[in-house]
């Protein structure tokens, strides 16, 4: 855990935007609406989202809708989550989980980046909702944290690899 959180924290400085041929990939993968979702993020959440996608897709993951998920999958956290609210989520998660899904996702004021972090999933498939998301691709967004998601059979499969690719990245 700690090794990955260490990649996190260097990627997030770094910061480089992505070059021609990542967005082309992008724009090949999400619509218009889609693609302004996808660059409302940090960029540091936009290499993510492109580097789960294209794990997923060398992994011959072929279907669409789980590309589209995998780009927008952390959509909800924009316009960003500062390194201090995430490394209290991370502490939050560990010692005070029941405090944190307490948090409204609509909190306003010095909590906010904490409480769209918390609920990244769910305000993420609201926006791809709102972008004309596919009902499944907005599913898989809402459900990507969850252990056990209520999703039907078929999506279950697309989910796991989603939140196994996830993880590891």
């Amino acid at each position: 855990m700690l090794p990955y959180r260490l990649r996190q924290v260097l990627e997030r400085y770094r910061g480089r935007p992505l070059d021609d041929e990542a967005r082309q990939w992008v724009a090949q993968r999400l619509s218009h609406a889609q693609q302004a979702l996808f660059y409302a993020q940090e960029i540091a959440d936009q290499r993510h989202a492109l580097t789960v996608a294209q794990t997923l897709l060398t992994q011959g993951e072929r279907d669409e809708r789980l590309l589209q998920a995998a780009l927008l999958h952390d959509s909800g956290k924009a316009p960003g989550v500062p390194l201090f609210y995430r490394t209290l989520l991370v502490l939050g998660q560990r010692f005070a989980p029941a405090r944190l899904a307490r948090l409204n996702p609509d909190h306003a004021g010095w909590l906010a980046p904490l409480a769209r972090a918390v609920h990244h999933p769910a305000l993420g498939a609201a926006l791809a909702a709102q972008a004309g998301s596919a009902e499944d691709v907005v599913a898989l967004i809402a459900h990507h944290q969850a252990a056990t998601p209520p999703l039907r059979a078929e999506l279950q499969r697309l989910h796991a690899a989603l939140q196994a690719v996830d993880d590891a990245t």
